[in-house]
C-alpha cells in the first residue's frame, strides 16, 4: 500500500520500497549497470552513489561538478546525479545533463534532499518525469520525517530490481509500521503540503537573507545551478577539519546543534557548518541561530 502511494504521489508507475536511501542507491546503480556500456556520474555524488558505482564495475567517467560531458566508447550509458546536492546546497543543471545524454541512454537521479519540497506539487526538482529510462530516488526520512527510500521507475525495471537487485533481496525489508507511517506522510504531504511548502520557502529566503547580513563575505556559500538559486541547504565555509569543530562547539553554547563537515566527507579547504532549515526548529531557535553566527570567529 505505501508503494502504491507512493507512485500514485510522484506520478510514477511504480514504487519499490528499501529500508535506507543507502540501499536504494546501491541497488539501483548496480542493477542498471549491466543494461549500459558505461556510467557517468557527477564528481560530488552521494556516498551511497560512488559505492554503487564501485560495485557495478562498468567504466566510468566522473564528470566535473554541475558540468555533464559524455566521454568513453560507443553504447547507451548510465547517467548519474543528484539533484540537490546535500553539502553544497547547489541544483543540478537538468537541460544541460538531458542534452547530454544520448537516446539509449539511462538516468539515475536521486531527490533525497529535494522531494516534497521542490515545485507545486512537492514532487521533486526535476519532476516530471519520463519513466521509460529513468529511476528515480527518493528517500523517506527527510521531508517525509519517516525513515527508508523508494525507487520510482518502470515496472518492468522494478521487477528486474526485486530480482537482481543485492541489496534489496538479501536484507531486512521495511517493517509493516514503516511503511504505514509512510502512507500517513504521503496523506499529509498531499493535503497540507502547498501550505507547509510555502512556510518552508518563507523561512529559506529569510534566514539567507539575515545571514547574508550577518556573515563575513564568502562564509555563505551561493547556490549554483541553472534554477531558481534557493535552497534549504546553506553550507557556513571555514577552513580546516579544527576550524570547524571548535565552529560546532561554539554553536553548541548557543544551544544549536550545527555540525562540522570535514574532510574526507568534503576536500581539504573546504570544510564547513551545514544548516538544513525545515519547519521543525522554532522562530525563536532560527532567531538564536542568526544572533549566534556575530559571536563567532569564521575567518
Amino acid at each position: 500500500q505505501a508503494e502504491a502511494d507512493l507512485a500514485h504521489y510522484f506520478g510514477a508507475p511504480a514504487a519499490l520500497l528499501f529500508s535506507s536511501g543507502y540501499l536504494a542507491n546501491l541497488a539501483a546503480v548496480t542493477a542498471l549497470a549491466p543494461l549500459v556500456e558505461g556510467i557517468e556520474s557527477d564528481e560530488l555524488n552521494h556516498a551511497s552513489l560512488i559505492d554503487g558505482i564501485r560495485l557495478a564495475a562498468r567504466p566510468k567517467h566522473i564528470y566535473p561538478h554541475l558540468k555533464p560531458t559524455r566521454e568513453g566508447g560507443p553504447g547507451p550509458r548510465l547517467w548519474i546525479t543528484e539533484s540537490l546536492f546535500s553539502m553544497d546546497g547547489d541544483l543540478v543543471d537538468w537541460p544541460a545533463l538531458q542534452a547530454a545524454m544520448g537516446p539509449e541512454d539511462w538516468v539515475l537521479v536521486d531527490e533525497a534532499h529535494a522531494a516534497g519540497v521542490f515545485k507545486e506539487d512537492g514532487r521533486g526538482l526535476t519532476s516530471p518525469w519520463d519513466y521509460t529510462r529513468t529511476v528515480v530516488t527518493v528517500t523517506l526520512g527527510k521531508a517525509f520525517g519517516v525513515g527508508g527510500a523508494v525507487l520510482l521507475c518502470a515496472p518492468e525495471v522494478k521487477e528486474w530490481i526485486v530480482n537482481v537487485g543485492r541489496s534489496f533481496i538479501y536484507t531486512t525489508a521495511p517493517s509493516p509500521w514503516q511503511a504505514a507511517l509512510v502512507s500517513e506522510a504521503v496523506s499529509i504531504l498531499r493535503d497540507e503540503g502547498n501550505t507547509l511548502r510555502r512556510r518552508l520557502w518563507e523561512r529559506v529566503e529569510t534566514t539567507r537573507d539575515r545571514l547574508l547580513a550577518k556573515l563575513p563575505e564568502g562564509v555563505l556559500l551561493p547556490v549554483t545551478g541553472t534554477w531558481p538559486r534557493l535552497s534549504p541547504v546553506l553550507p557556513l565555509r571555514v577552513s580546516g577539519n579544527d576550524k570547524a569543530l571548535r565552529l560546532s562547539q561554539n554553536m553548541r553554547e548557543f544551544g544549536l546543534e550545527v555540525r562540522a563537515i570535514r574532510y574526507p566527507t568534503v576536500a581539504r579547504g573546504a570544510e564547513r557548518l551545514r544548516l538544513s532549515l525545515s519547519l521543525r526548529a522554532s522562530d525563536e531557535e532560527v532567531d538564536r541561530l542568526v544572533e549566534s553566527v556575530t559571536h563567532v570567529e569564521w575567518v
